[in-house]
């Protein structure tokens, strides 16, 4: 949620309303803690929300108490549409295994790493390019543009990846298990992994297990994980809609 839009429409005279699961003054203020020169920078961002008439904010969030006027809203993902025999027909992938989607923009995997991967013969991998290996026989990169990243989800079985606020909501409305590694340095990760705890049956990859392609007893065990305590009701967009129709 960038602040500047939410100063110029105040002085235009023209209502702001800000979307978003979290702020960049909250992003910022470590950097603030460890360098002064920040503070300025949080300060700025922190005058301009003020402004904004009201905040859709999203689940998996923080408190966002900087604005003034906060609509928690639902879950805005939609269920993807399982289309695994066509996957199985595009990719030659075997129906009667189980399917993981590898959910990452890159994921630095090398020659040993892949070979644990591919010596996971009771599971099929799909990956959603760019990402892509050559070669291995149960990894199955799919185009995007064939057939969309949430009718994967939708396809598989279960889902690795580092959390993150899109995987988390496709995860939750598609019901997936997830297996998840940790993400250093991350102001998010502590509230997606509470989150995430809610919401989804999981179970936690150590990074270096990850990076190390040895998935198969997280695997195994995310499949007897408990289910979640918790649901999350869906139709954020119906009403973020509503709302906004209403400013109107």
């Amino acid at each position: 949620i960038p602040s500047i839009p939410i100063e110029a429409a105040a002085e235009a005279g023209v209502p702001a309303v800000a979307v978003g699961n979290f702020s960049w003054d909250w992003i910022y203020a470590p950097f603030a803690v460890r360098d002064p020169r920040w503070r300025s920078v949080v300060r700025a961002f922190e005058a301009g929300y003020r402004q904004a008439k009201l905040l859709l904010k999203l689940p998996f969030s923080p408190a966002m108490s900087v604005f003034p006027k906060r609509v928690d809203l639902p879950l805005l993902a939609k269920p993807g549409r399982a289309r695994r025999k066509e996957l199985a027909a595009r990719t030659g992938a075997d129906e009667a295994k189980r399917w993981v989607l590898l959910s990452f923009t890159s994921l630095d995997w090398s020659a040993a790493a892949l070979r644990e991967v591919e010596s996971l013969g009771d599971f099929e991998f799909f990956t959603v390019k760019p990402l892509a290996w050559n070669g291995l026989a149960n990894v199955h990169a799919v185009d995007r543009q064939a057939i969309g990243f949430s009718d994967v989800l939708a396809s598989c079985d279960a889902v690795v990846t580092k959390p993150g606020y899109g995987i988390l909501s496709d995860c939750v409305a598609n019901a997936k298990p997830i297996v998840y590694a940790e993400r250093e340095d991350f102001i998010e990760y502590p509230l997606l992994e509470r989150e995430l705890k809610r919401y989804l049956k999981n179970v936690h990859l150590p990074a270096a297990d990850l990076y190390a392609g040895r998935l198969g007893a997280a695997l195994e065990a995310v499949e007897t994980a408990p289910a979640p305590r918790e649901t999350l009701p869906g139709g954020g967009a119906e009403k973020a809609a509503e709302i906004l129709t209403g400013l109107a």
